[in-house]
């Protein structure tokens, strides 16, 4: 699975992308340069990364302290490889492992030169049955045109902004589901599979279903 979730700050992106990233696989790696996720093992450097990927099958953040930009923007790139790496290493000496890849402030990294492209092919490239891909994003604008079509699945939480939904149109979101996700309350959301030329969606009304703590424990006051 490719999949964008979007809306407003404290809607509960981040939860639902553990949520989700946990239901699949033990192994997370995430990509945070807006230090958002305090769990797991936290890394700095490419190398810690990869020493922290061959020491554990759990949860590891790789915390960027630059702000996009020219310098952040080779590293990002080197992170990017090393998810890659660690896709292919595994596809050769572990064809059933599977692992989640959360890109946390997508649509700055989608549209900046090179980070976007080095991305946009990791994901071309890896196979949909061995790693998903969690793109976290405020406003669905904010992700390059580019990704659209690698998109599989959306998960909406509140959105009014016209130009987003008009994003969304293109993108081919139901208008039914673009008429609810202008009035969805705090932490509601709306899944749209987008892999089917009959686009199928799920409302989530219940957020003590899926809401987690950083340990994947259910937080329901959380």
């Amino acid at each position: 699975m490719i999949a964008l979730i979007c809306g407003k700050r404290e809607e509960g992106k981040s939860t639902r992308a553990i949520s989700l990233a946990l239901a699949y696989s033990p192994r997370v790696i995430i990509l945070d340069h807006r230090s958002q996720f305090e769990l797991g093992t936290i890394v700095h450097t490419p190398d810690e990364l990869w020493e922290a990927l061959d020491e554990t099958n759990g949860i590891v953040v790789y915390q960027l302290f630059l702000d996009v930009g020219a310098k952040a923007s080779e590293e990002i790139e080197q992170v990017i490889e090393v998810v890659r790496q660690v896709w292919l290493r595994g596809r050769e000496h572990n064809p059933e492992s599977r692992f989640t890849f959360i890109v946390d402030e997508a649509g700055e990294l989608s549209k900046h030169g090179s980070m976007g492209l080095a991305l946009h092919r990791m994901i071309r490239q890896i196979r949909l049955d061995t790693v998903q891909v969690l793109l976290l994003c405020h406003r669905p604008m904010d992700i390059s045109t580019s990704f659209r079509s690698l998109i599989t699945d959306m998960y909406l939480f509140n959105t009014t902004d016209q130009n987003d939904l008009e994003w969304l149109r293109e993108a081919g979101v139901p208008e039914s589901d673009i008429e609810e996700v202008q009035d969805l309350p705090r932490f509601h959301h709306i899944h749209v599979v987008m892999r089917t030329r009959q686009k199928q969606s799920e409302k989530f009304e219940k957020p003590e279903a899926w809401r987690v703590d950083w340990e994947g424990n259910h937080a329901v006051n959380a």
